[in-house]
């Protein structure tokens, strides 16, 4: 099993090996949305929603994948849930912030109030209550992306 910190300086090292390579030619038309969800219905479906908006898409089950695949595909934008099986949400944003400004947005069935709260205070960029409305990820991950760009 990975400790914490090697595996946060095994993201880092790969994030920093990335850094200066260059984004594929066709990265500007199709941003990228790395989702961090262990429900694979739910993240398909984000998935199939922000492909018809042009993005593409990319999927970690877990905390420590979703690490990994920052460090590897330099997301233009993450959908983070909260609650993961190996770590959770609040975790995985102090983590990534140490190795990226990339926006996160919070999609969670946890309770608003305190969690909103924290999740902002770490790092995250914005936070949506499951169940949403399609138009409102639609518009809030674009809006993220457009800040980024």
């Amino acid at each position: 099993m990975l400790t914490a910190q090697p595996l946060t300086s095994t993201v880092a090292a790969l994030y920093r090996k990335t850094v200066n390579a260059q984004p594929p030619a066709d990265r500007k038309s199709q941003p990228l949305a790395l989702i961090i969800d262990d429900d694979p219905y739910l993240s398909k479906v984000i998935c199939s929603l922000l492909k018809l908006d042009q993005y593409k898409c990319k999927v970690a089950p877990t905390g420590s994948q979703g690490l990994q695949a920052m460090a590897r595909s330099r997301p233009d934008v993450v959908l983070l849930d909260l609650l993961l099986p190996d770590m959770d949400g609040f975790e995985v944003i102090t983590r990534m912030r140490k190795i990226s400004d990339t926006p996160i947005l919070v999609i969670t069935a946890l309770p608003v109030m305190q969690n909103k709260s924290r999740a902002l205070e770490l790092g995250a960029n914005d936070y949506l209550s499951k169940p949403f409305e399609i138009d409102a990820l639609i518009g809030k991950v674009k809006a993220l992306t457009q800040r980024q760009a």
